[in-house]
């Protein structure tokens, strides 16, 4: 079979912004794509308005997560910046929009025929909201997170964590499997993560973005946290069998470990094997 090397994370910082055509608008807009199904259309993406950018009010397609980067504009009658989640549903009117500053935002949509909440979510300043417990800290005094979004009927969690404690978390020495896909954006910090893929450790900063496919490279191995992080992490659990919220995946943690690797369990990690 043919070799096959690191397919999870992909460094953003190192992408061109490729010019985006925005229909009645003034301005330019960028695009960088992260990942995309090709079956259903389902993207992950960077989109960033030049300042002065304008457009007219529109109808959506499909449904969307958005975490502003960056900057602001006026959407509608919702006031954008750096730091504000807004779900939005599809086949829903929005805008007009106007970006004085310019705005770059990190940009999730469901696919086709992919069911969904018809109500949207706004949090203007995610930074405002409560610390919530962590899978690996649940009194958060070093790790925490804050649910954005969790529906459980299209099996969808948004979610923005931070670790504030340098050096190791549980789970030291071990790697995991997911048996659900996973996307996560790196907004600050660094920290390493072991790949299966490359039997090593991978630096993640600010920029860099994964992606793992269920059941698809096992990771993990304490992820090391060198400067303190914060992400923002989106999961489709609509094929898994593990629990959406963080108390009760808690009481599963332990259980994992007696699980076969392919079902989600935990092996351990070892040094690569090579002879020259």
């Amino acid at each position: 079979m043919p070799k096959r090397t690191n397919q999870t994370v992909l460094e953003t910082s190192l992408m061109r912004w490729e010019p985006l055509a925005v229909k009645n608008s003034q301005g330019k807009a960028w695009i960088k794509t992260l990942s995309k199904d090709e079956e259903n259309g389902a993207r992950t993406l960077l989109i960033k308005f030049d300042p002065g950018f304008k457009q007219e009010a529109t109808t959506s397609n499909l449904p969307m997560d958005m975490f502003v980067l960056e900057g602001g504009m006026q959407y509608g009658n919702l006031r954008f910046e750096k730091d504000t989640f807004h779900y939005r549903p599809g086949k829903t009117q929005f805008g007009p929009i106007d970006s004085t500053e310019g705005c770059t935002r990190l940009v999730f949509t469901l696919g086709e025929g992919r069911e969904s909440p018809a109500e949207p979510v706004f949090i203007q300043d995610v930074k405002q909201m409560s610390w919530g417990a962590d899978l690996f800290d649940v009194t958060a005094a070093k790790r925490g997170r804050k649910t954005l979004r969790m529906d459980e009927d299209s099996g969808i969690v948004v979610r923005f964590h931070e670790t504030w404690e340098l050096g190791s978390r549980g789970l030291q020495g071990v790697q995991g499997l997911h048996d659900y896909q996973e996307e996560y954006f790196t907004l600050e910090g660094a920290f390493w993560d072991y790949l299966e893929y490359v039997d090593g450790h991978m630096l993640n900063v600010a920029g860099s973005y994964g992606c793992r496919a269920p059941h698809e490279c096992s990771h993990g191995d304490t992820l090391t946290t060198v400067v303190p992080t914060r992400l923002i992490f989106r999961a489709d659990y609509s094929t898994s069998k593990e629990p959406m919220n963080v108390e009760d995946a808690a009481k599963k943690l332990d259980d994992k470990k007696s699980k076969p690797h392919s079902e989600g369990g935990h092996i351990p990690v070892v040094p690569p094997d090579f002879t020259e």
